[in-house]
């Protein structure tokens, strides 16, 4: 500003800003246009510059000085209307700013209200300056045409233009390039996602109207839109344009297979197109099929994709038999890997699934009872349970039971003819565990865990405390941090599982204020990192919800494709065994994978997530 701010405080202090012609005379300013410039810069200066935190008071009198900005031209409406779109979004980054404080954020919201109203009392003024009349319904059909679009598509002030669509029930039949309002507000909605909360208001305030009508070609353009456009919303969005084209008598309701090919349409998921797939191994196995091998899965169980075999050796050693299903028979690059690829997990929703691998196809690596192909995992431990070595071969083992955890505590109550296998996996399990970090304290809390988000309206079986629970999550994090840290030993390319959750100094507090008390620490350390998803990288920093200085994800190459890589890279190195220098040529990329696996882990739990939230909402409505 050319004159002193502080000069125009005293004038209009003293004023009162009361008198127009005093403060005219004061500044020296004769053109009106220039006194709304100055005005209007004042205006933005003082809400950018005053000190909330001593009396937003006084901007009942900045408020004010709007009484004096009269404009009387179009050229002088143009100048305001820019002056005030700037003063309303200083508002919007001052909320931001200032979200802590309710009274300031009120206020301001306040202030923006006024400055609505205030424009909405300019246009009106001067079209009834144009038309010599009072009666807003009588306003010229372009004129109220050009209102309605500043405060859609300029103002973006939902309250004023509910408040004209009441004052002037004509607002409801503008049409803009000879369409109904609603076609171009909903090319906005699906533009501008930032958007969506404000236009869907719009929309929905014009439909309601009993003078709302449409145009059977506008209503085809609605729909083409909503066809066109309806994979890139999130549900919430999608419930909306569902209400809307059914509002307009459009189309019927969209069911629940539509929204789950639209939610999966939207994330990528696509449908399994391709129809031989031959799948062949390049290993001849070791026959293991003399070994006692069990999976213990979750009731309801699709695929297994791990078990276990345990037996004491007449020198007193222990060998514990771990075995993932074997998937190296999916080539890299062949249409299969890239559909497991793209989909990275089997994702997980409410009464149903959506394979990684083709329901057509997965099928063959589940390690139901009989013989199967598997990567195994050979540990041998001392008498006193201390690892001695481990060998890693692709075997045939004969799965002889697969049991859920319930049977597994049963066994282990009844004494049946199972019970001296699963009690030796079940004290091995124990002392793995008091081993590995905070798995145990890990194990405690998951009992009364949800999904993440809530996703499911009961406690998944997964995390509930049981002998057959503990005994395969036990087993799968040992092999995790043991083929984790070996290849973190040798240096090669690796895909770790890592949670560097740090703790807020709260926490910190809590921690140095039971620092006597071993489990409680553990407990408050497990409960601040149990939310934070792990990611994936090529560096390893440990898995701090776990307390492991290592760890990865090897355990279920059939769903997860991490877990499809690392099945690879342990092939190549210890079965293949190729050499270092062709191994780190071959992987030099990890990280390019490990940061894709980061971002498609997010994107396979938000559409479970939106999936499950939708099917919560449908039941919601049947019962209502």
């Amino acid at each position: 500003m050319k004159r002193n701010i502080s000069k125009i405080d005293d004038i209009l202090s003293r004023n009162r800003l009361s008198s127009l012609k005093t403060i005219k005379a004061e500044l020296k300013i004769k053109k009106n246009i220039s006194l709304i410039r100055f005005l209007m810069s004042y205006f933005i200066i003082k809400i950018d510059e005053i000190d909330y935190s001593v009396n937003i008071a006084e901007y009942n009198d900045i408020i004010r000085i709007l009484r004096f900005i009269k404009p009387n031209s179009k050229e002088e409406l143009y100048v305001v209307e820019d002056y005030l779109k700037e003063a309303k979004e200083l508002i919007q980054q001052k909320q931001q700013e200032l979200g802590e404080r309710e009274e300031i954020v009120e206020f301001l919201c306040k202030l923006s209200e006024k400055i609505g109203t205030f424009l909405i009392e300019t246009h009106f003024e001067m079209m009834n300056k144009e038309t010599k009349t009072e009666v807003f319904p009588n306003l010229d059909s372009s004129k109220l045409k050009m209102i309605v679009e500043d405060y859609i598509f300029k103002y973006k002030d939902y309250g004023h233009l509910n408040l004209l669509v009441g004052i002037c029930p004509k607002a409801c039949e503008v049409k803009l390039s000879g369409k109904s309002l609603i076609v171009r507000v909903l090319k906005e909605y699906f533009a501008k996602p930032q958007e969506r909360d404000f236009l869907s208001k719009v929309m929905a305030l014009f439909v309601s109207k009993p003078n709302f009508t449409m145009s059977d070609e506008d209503k085809k353009s609605v729909a083409d839109l909503c066809e066109q456009y309806s994979c890139i919303l999130d549900v919430k969005d999608l419930i909306f344009i569902k209400e809307l084209i059914t509002t307009l008598g459009i189309k019927k309701e969209i069911t629940q297979e539509e929204k789950m090919n639209l939610l999966k349409i939207r994330f990528g998921i696509k449908r399994f197109e391709f129809a031989d797939i031959s799948l062949s191994y390049e290993h001849f196995p070791v026959d293991m099929t003399d070994r006692v091998a069990l999976t213990i899965d979750p009731s309801g169980t699709f695929l297994r994709d791990d078990a276990f075999s345990i037996q004491k050796n007449p020198d007193g050693t222990f060998e514990l038999g771990l075995y993932i299903t074997d998937v190296t028979s999916v080539k890299v690059g062949s249409p299969l890997d890239v559909y497991a690829y793209n989909h990275f997990s089997t994702i997980y929703v409410k009464d149903s699934l959506i394979s990684m691998i083709p329901e057509q196809i997965v099928h063959r690596f589940s390690l139901n009872s009989g013989p199967r192909r598997a990567i195994a995992y050979m540990f041998r431990f001392t008498p006193n349970l201390e690892l001695i070595d481990c060998k890693i071969v692709p075997a045939i083992i004969n799965v002889r039971n697969n049991l859920t955890y319930g049977d597994a505590t049963d066994i282990l109550k009844s004494k049946n003819e199972l019970y001296d296998f699963l009690k030796n996996a079940s004290d091995l399990a124990e002392a793995i565990g008091d081993s590995l970090g905070n798995i145990n304290t890990y194990h405690r809390i998951k009992e009364i865990v949800r999904e993440l988000g809530g996703s499911f309206d009961e406690i998944p079986e997964k995390y509930l405390d049981t002998p057959g629970n503990k005994i395969i999550s036990t087993f799968a994090i040992f092999l995790n941090n043991y083929l984790a840290k070996t290849f973190d030993k040798s240096g090669l390319p690796f895909i770790y599982r890592v949670n560097d959750f740090e703790s807020p100094s709260n926490v910190q507090t809590q921690l140095r204020r039971y620092r006597h008390d071993k489990e409680v620490c553990d407990m408050l350390r497990s409960l601040q990192t149990l939310y934070k998803v792990s990611s994936f990288s090529s560096i390893n920093s440990g898995h701090k919800g776990l307390g492991l200085d290592a760890y990865t994800q090897a355990t279920n190459p059939a769903r997860f494709y991490p877990s499809l890589m690392i099945e690879r890279m342990i092939d190549d190195l210890f079965i293949k065994r190729i050499s270092p220098e062709e191994y780190m040529k071959k992987y030099e990329n990890v990280t390019g994978y490990a940061d894709y696996f980061t971002y498609a882990q997010q994107r396979n739990y938000s559409l479970t997530y939106e999936y499950n939230k939708l099917c919560r909402q449908v039941t919601t409505e049947k019962n209502r």
